[in-house]
């Protein structure tokens, strides 16, 4: 007998079978009570759902929350995004950034104002490539599948994530 299914209590199992019933995929996540600010656990952020964040959230997952809150006690829903913790740069100013090429030096002299102006262009175009690549990385909190989770009005106040889609 897995203990896991020990924990889980009876109006759990029901939410879980009930989205079995539907051909949806529910499944235990945490206990806990509803949360009132955002918190981070590791490479996770949960958001309490409230009007803004409800905003967010597309309709369909909004439905099937609603859907299940017609048939069981619900204190509340939460968003969980993965989002990754992004390292600091080193304070050391000794360290410098390593570049993913290297620099030739061409004599202007052969190439005249043609070679300094292709030298110009590549290194604004990997610039800007480098500026895209920060965006995305500062941006992939809010790119990476969300999860929304139900918070049950139960003895254990049991956490079940009811529904993820991509943004």
């Amino acid at each position: 007998m897995d203990v896991r299914t020990l924990l889980v209590t009876q109006e759990a199992r029901e939410v879980v079978q009930y989205g079995r019933a539907k051909h949806e995929r529910y499944r235990v996540v945490g206990w806990g009570d509803i949360l009132d600010a955002p918190v981070r656990d590791g490479d996770w952020l949960y958001l309490p759902v409230d009007d803004e964040v409800e905003s967010t959230i597309p309709e369909f997952a909004l439905a099937r929350a609603d859907e299940i809150k017609k048939h069981f006690k619900v204190k509340g829903m939460i968003l969980a995004y993965e989002a990754p913790m992004v390292l600091p740069m080193p304070e050391d100013e000794d360290v410098k950034p390593h570049l993913p090429f290297k620099t030739i030096a061409i004599g202007a002299g052969i190439l005249g104002l043609a070679g300094m102006a292709v030298s110009v262009f590549l290194a604004v175009a990997l610039g800007l490539m480098g500026l895209v690549g920060m965006l995305a990385l500062v941006a992939t909190p809010f790119l990476i599948d969300p999860a929304l989770i139900i918070c049950l009005d139960d003895e254990a106040q049991t956490w079940i994530e009811v529904m993820t889609w991509v943004e």
